[in-house]
């Protein structure tokens, strides 16, 4: 054995293919032990480092080789067996065949001889083996296995080349951690250069279905994210001030904890629109939440694709809405980490639980970064130092995708722990969460900390523009022609829906884009979500393959004709989400179990082989197969199971209450109309009766009606029973249901025509007294004790009332709407005429409500149909006394009606319950449709009292007690007075404490919130 050429072979091997921790291990040991053999006469080190810099190249193995014959190696050099054992590991990690491994030891391998020698190429066998390990990815990316060295031709395939400035600060974030980074400031650009490449070649494409392959030839290539994406709006969620919170109590020297603070920050500072290209700006912790499509994903693809453009200096397209940079920063490295991939990485670690000793964090959030990153990233193992030191130095944005499709009720506290405890661990960072909402609603994950963001349906004039950036890729040359035509197309189907007060059925950035791939394909628009989704998945099915071009047709035609791929698929599809959230991605040997039953051998063999090299419906990442997106899963499981008919309630009974199920039980309802009428109305008598009286009885219900109205045309009687149905579980007082089901429960019951409310009474209620209920005379006990509440509470007092008519619920956005139109009002804020029917109005001020007041009263003394009770009171007053009208409460007459003679606490008792209101800890964190939570009531019927939103009283903000004398009271309630009035009752941003009846606030009377509405009275009100 040649001692020169082992140890020579070895280095260079284990500098070509730097992989795993013993690899690295190892290098260092022989590198040390060579290291100490520099003397004068040699130049060991620079012969070291001019490896490094370029291990490939033969005139830098000569020179090693060089100065290891200047020394002499005798038999037992401890460095011999070093440079052995890493031989051996190199040759056990597969680096290293054993046709090469031999002939290093032996000296005369190709690895220590002239042509084709080791890096002088193609004939070496490191650099062939290395060749063999590429393989392609759907995309037709190349996708090199962790361990390989990546030469540097394929680094810089994409072409990136970090800017000089942005260089240095990156740089900067990788020294500052303590301890010596591994990697000089070459090497680190190099590492840069090569992962910034990999981002925008994986997430800097836009994908239109069936855009590559289709017959219809007059569009030109799908350029990159840059080019299609529009800047998305999100809704600023409420979110404490601590800051304000502590303030607040030194003024007050409450006795409540710091969780009941002061709101009207809070409240009038947020809960605006912010757009989705500032969200680093905003707070280094985000979550951003929306329904299924809405462009969640994206975000986080076109922030990475924007910060790799601005590292590198890279133009984008002039339309392309810029990315803004947190305050002190002009670089961060995004790590976008899918966390469908968690659940599949734990079962991972369970099944080597010895491996816990040596890797403490295994199984944590934080090693699955660094695992999923080895799993995708090609150049990881050789980086993993780049990556953890620029973590800790905080000069990452790490996005976290998908919480929903991990989280279960169960784990909620464990991820939201651990997702604390990485920006804990690693401090600086930016972390943006994704989730879905029903899930991360059902869940509520998070607190505080975390600022929610809302994904907004799209605007008009966002789906005109999204439109417009398509027709610009695909139809070059009349643009305008084509976005009209799908504008005006989209727009009709909209318009069909808002007719029947239902949401559109495209204001999605995933519809938008279906749209445009359907009527790329040259086909009709379909005018309902399933329709759609089933013309969908027909284009990218047909569209896998040119059919004038038969080797492709014969590669891709893996399951035969597209109709029967659409079947197999779908049986796979239901069975991948009967797994649960864990079963959106799945390996090889899950996807032979579930369709070996449905394929021969060879065509599912075909089948994988396809899927790996092109995709489709069906994909293959980091060895997990999965859906294109989600919802097409969604999709193809009702498909299969709307086709298997009665025989689909058994599998589909457990997941009635469950968000993971949601869309599929929306959809099959869409499927089976078009496909089998009949078993339609089957399954929605199923969903509404079949559940007994329980939480799933409501959810069914609920589920029932929302299916109902994803129709185009809805059957009116199928409606009105389906209407009756939910609202006769949702009112009753007895059934325990959680807020999140309510409030959806309260939503759809609306779009389907509540029946509690006459729209020929301007959406007042359907009761004897159109909704109004007597308080009668007497006295009650005001504001709080001495030990408890605010000083504004105190003094506690006797106070009498005289008798006053209430109105169940606050003013909804229906009837202030009624009164906008027929009055020709201008309110201050118009965005108050936006929201659900039956939701509380808000964003009214004082004069706006007390404006719905005075023409209230003037509406109920001219119709006809009035209540003779009120009709009398408010034409002719009472035993002589003035007109009555219709007002806002005095704070005297909404305590009272709030709490009854008692004195208790809350409306339903003395302790605060979240399921009896809407307020914070309910976690709904928006309004919801009035009279969801009956059980909440207060003794005299009242509705929503605590919690929903906030309401204003006629009352001036004054001290305790409260005038007794006409005089006093007089002056409190002053109509003329531009002082603050003072609103009652909390909301749904309120914490337990400032939902008590006792609890007042005050504003000007022009102020107003997302969380401030109304209620009226029917009062003498003599002083008005």
């Amino acid at each position: 054995m040649d001692p020169v050429t082992l140890i020579l072979g070895a280095f260079m091997a284990a500098a070509a293919v730097v992989g795993s921790e013993m690899v690295k291990d190892g290098y260092e040991a022989l590198k040390a032990k060579l290291m100490e053999r520099d003397t004068e006469e040699s130049d060991i080190e620079g012969a070291i480092a001019g490896v490094e810099k370029k291990p490939q190249s033969a005139s830098r193995r000569e020179v090693l080789r060089e100065e290891l014959e200047a020394f002499s190696f005798k038999e037992g050099d401890p460095i011999i067996p070093l440079a052995q054992e890493l031989l051996e590991i190199l040759r056990k990690e597969r680096h290293l065949s054993q046709e090469t491994y031999q002939a290093i030891l032996k000296g005369s391998g190709a690895i220590v001889q002239g042509e084709g020698a080791m890096g002088g190429g193609e004939k070496s066998a490191v650099v062939r083996e290395m060749k063999d390990s590429v393989q392609t990815t759907g995309d037709h990316s190349p996708a090199i296995q962790a361990g390989t060295y990546i030469n540097e031709q394929h680094v810089h395939s994409p072409g990136v080349a970090v800017a000089g400035n942005v260089f240095v600060e990156i740089y900067n974030f990788y020294q500052s951690p303590s301890g010596e980074g591994r990697l000089t400031e070459d090497n680190f650009k190099q590492r840069l250069n090569r992962y910034l490449s990999w981002v925008n070649d994986r997430y800097g494409k836009a994908r239109l279905w069936g855009a590559e392959h289709t017959s219809n030839r007059q569009g030109q290539p799908v350029k990159t994210l840059p080019n299609i994406f529009i800047s998305l709006s999100l809704r600023q969620a409420p979110r404490r001030n601590s800051e304000t919170a502590t303030t607040h109590l030194k003024l007050t020297k409450g006795h409540l904890s710091s969780s009941q603070f002061d709101e009207s920050e809070m409240r009038h500072g947020e809960g605006s629109l912010v757009d989705s290209c500032d969200v680093l700006t905003l707070h280094d912790q985000v979550a951003i939440i929306g329904g299924p499509g809405s462009g969640k994903s994206t975000i986080l693809s076109y922030l990475a694709a924007g910060l790799v453009a601005s590292a590198t200096g890279e133009k984008l397209p002039t339309d392309a809405p810029p990315i803004r940079f947190p305050e002190g920063k002009h670089a961060l490295i995004p790590l976008i980490i899918p966390l469908r991939y968690f659940r599949n990485y734990q079962r991972l670690c369970d099944v080597t639980p010895s491996e816990q000793l040596l890797t403490p964090d295994l199984g944590t959030l934080s090693h699955f970064i660094f695992w999923h990153l080895k799993k995708h990233f090609p150049g990881f193992s050789e980086s993993e130092d780049f990556f953890a030191r620029l973590l800790r130095g905080g000069g990452c944005l790490l996005m976290l995708d998908g919480l929903d499709e991990v989280v279960s009720r169960e784990q909620k506290g464990i991820i939201r722990q651990q997702i604390e405890e990485l920006y804990s661990d690693f401090p600086g960072n930016q972390i943006l969460v994704t989730a879905r909402e029903v899930g991360y609603r059902e869940n509520a994950v998070f607190g505080e900390d975390v600022l929610r963001l809302d994904v907004q349906p799209l605007n008009n004039e966002q789906l005109s523009a999204l439109v417009c950036k398509w027709c610009g890729q695909l139809y070059p040359g009349e643009v305008e022609a084509r976005s009209r035509e799908l504008c005006d197309a989209i727009q009709h189907i909209n318009s069909l829906r808002a007719h029947r007060d239902l949401l559109p059925l495209v204001n999605s950035p995933l519809l938008t884009t279906m749209v445009v791939s359907v009527k790329w394909g040259d086909t009709e628009l379909p005018r309902e979500r399933a329709k759609l989704y089933e013309a969908c998945v027909k284009v990218i099915l047909q569209a896998q393959y040119v059919r004038e071009d038969e080797a492709r047709k014969e590669l891709v035609e893996w399951g035969g004709p597209w109709e029967a791929q659409r079947n197999w698929l779908a049986k796979l599809a239901v069975e991948m989400h009967s797994g649960g959230r864990a079963g959106a991605a799945v390996a090889e040997e899950r996807v032979k179990e579930i369709l070996g039953t449905e394929l021969s051998e060879e065509v599912l063999t075909q089948l994988l082989v396809s899927v790996r090299l092109r995709g489709g419906l069906l994909e293959e990442k980091a060895e997990l197969f999965q859906f294109l997106h989600l919802t097409f899963q969604e999709f193809l499981a009702a498909r299969w199971l709307a086709k298997e008919r009665e025989h689909a309630f058994s599998v589909l009974q457990p997941y009635v209450n469950d968000p993971w199920w949601r869309e599929v039980f929306l959809l099959i309802y869409g499927i089976a109309q078009v496909d089998y009428s009949p078993f339609a109305k089957k399954f929605l008598k199923w969903l509404s009766t079949e559940f007994g009286k329980g939480e799933n009885a409501l959810a069914g219900s609920e589920l029932a009606g929302s299916a109902l109205l994803e129709l185009e045309q809805p059957d009116e009687k199928l409606k009105q029973e389906q209407a009756k149905l939910l609202l006769h579980l949702l009112t009753n007082p007895s059934m325990v249901a959680s807020g999140t089901l309510r409030v959806r429960a309260g939503d759809t019951l609306s779009r389907l025509h509540d029946p509690r409310f006459r729209e020929d009474a301007w959406f007042l209620p359907k009761e004897n007294l159109l909704g109004f209920v007597e308080i009668p005379e007497g006295s009650f006990t005001m504001g709080s004790n001495e030990n408890e509440g605010y000083d504004r509470e105190h003094p506690q007092h006797k106070i009498n009332v005289s008798t006053f008519y209430m109105s169940r619920y606050p003013v909804t956005v229906a009837r202030f709407k009624a009164f906008v139109d027929q009055a020709q009002y201008v309110p201050r804020d118009p965005e108050c005429l936006k929201g659900v029917a039956t939701h509380p109005v808000v964003r009214v001020t004082w004069n706006d409500a007390m404006a719905y007041c005075t023409w209230l009263t003037r509406r109920l003394r001219e119709w006809a149909e009035t209540p003779e009770s009120l009709a009398t009171l408010l034409r002719n007053g009472q035993g002589g006394s003035p007109r009555w009208i219709v007002t806002l409460p005095s704070e005297p007459e909404w305590e009272k009606a709030a709490r009854g003679t008692d004195g208790r606490n809350f409306p339903w008792g003395e302790e605060p319950d979240p399921t009896k209101a809407n307020y914070r800890e309910t976690g709904i964190n928006t309004t919801s449709a009035v009279g969801c939570f009956p059980s909440g009531v207060s003794p005299y019927g009242m509705e929503d009292m605590s919690g929903n939103v906030w309401e204003w009283t006629r009352s001036l903000h004054g001290n305790y007690p409260y005038p007794s004398d006409d005089e006093g009271r007089r002056q409190r309630e002053d109509p003329k007075s531009e002082n603050t009035r003072v609103f009652r009752g909390g909301s749904f941003v309120s914490p337990e404490g400032n939902v008590r009846c006792a609890y007042r606030f005050h504003d000007p009377p022009g102020g107003r919130s997302l969380d401030l509405g109304f209620r009226v009275v029917v009062s003498p009100c003599s002083g008005l």
